[in-house]
């Protein structure tokens, strides 16, 4: 199997509630090391959600089938003191537009063996729509796989300074992050009416009524269940807090005697 068609996210949940997606070797369950460790020093320490968390980790792996089905080994790159041509980059960002199953079909393709394929047949296949996701999609990829590229470079330099063609390096960083940035799909731009609301005043007063454990509202018949529900909410009203951080709470994490969790 090709190597990057041998990755894939996976939640670790630690004791604590805390979920955090890692790149692991479905053969043998062995995390990724250096995209395992540009999680844990660099983005878990930014207190982003699991979920965004499990984007950059995707984008990640996407990158690394990317750079597969170029032939490009970013490590000798780096090592080299050189990253990308200008084609290349025109090939990453266009590479970075197309969906999950069509670069993996690639990478399965490119792993078999070269077959003779009749030139009518071949024609037709160049003119086949290639599916594609959505410019925001493909931009957020692109962001994040840089951010791990230009860590990885910035690793790199940090360790070797001093030694000959650092500058050079550094150069080539800076012409890889000015190109993705000329490259990456436009964002598209949400009216106000697309934006996500909240909750109006007088739709909190009519949930937290519904919620109250005395309410004949209230659709929960235990009162255990009822007391743990009105808390839930009370909790995301009054701080605002994830799902995720709610699901981490235990009971030594509250201050009985000074009213704080």
């Amino acid at each position: 199997m090709v190597k990057s068609l041998a990755l894939k996210v996976q939640d670790i949940s630690f004791e604590s509630g805390e979920r955090l997606p890692l790149l692991v070797d479905t053969a043998t369950g062995i995390p990724d090391f250096e995209s395992t460790q540009y999680i844990l020093t660099q983005q878990r320490p930014r207190n982003l959600s699991a979920s965004t968390l499990r984007s950059i980790t995707r984008a990640i792996m996407f990158g690394y089938q990317v750079l597969e089905v170029m032939g490009v080994d970013i490590d000798e790159r780096i090592t080299n003191r050189a990253l990308f041509t200008l084609e290349e980059l025109d090939q990453l960002a266009n590479y970075f537009r197309q969906t999950q199953e069509v670069l993996r079909g690639r990478l399965r393709k490119s792993s078999q063996k070269i077959s003779v394929v009749s030139i009518r047949k071949g024609r037709r296949g160049l003119h086949e729509p290639i599916e594609t996701v959505a410019g925001d999609s493909a931009a957020i990829r692109l962001i994040y796989f840089k951010g791990f590229v230009d860590w990885k470079v910035k690793k790199f330099l940090l360790g070797n300074a001093a030694k000959e063609g650092a500058d050079t390096l550094w150069k080539a960083l800076q012409s890889f992050a000015e190109g993705m940035e000329v490259r990456a799909p436009k964002k598209s731009r949400k009216s106000d009416l697309e934006l996500p609301e909240g909750l109006s005043k007088e739709e909190v007063q009519v949930l937290l009524e519904l919620i109250d454990p005395a309410s004949q509202s209230n659709p929960w018949k235990s009162a255990s269940i009822k007391t743990r529900n009105k808390l839930v909410v009370s909790l995301l009203l009054a701080t605002g807090m994830r799902k995720g951080e709610l699901l981490g709470i235990k009971v030594h994490d509250i201050d009985f005697k000074a009213n704080e969790i």
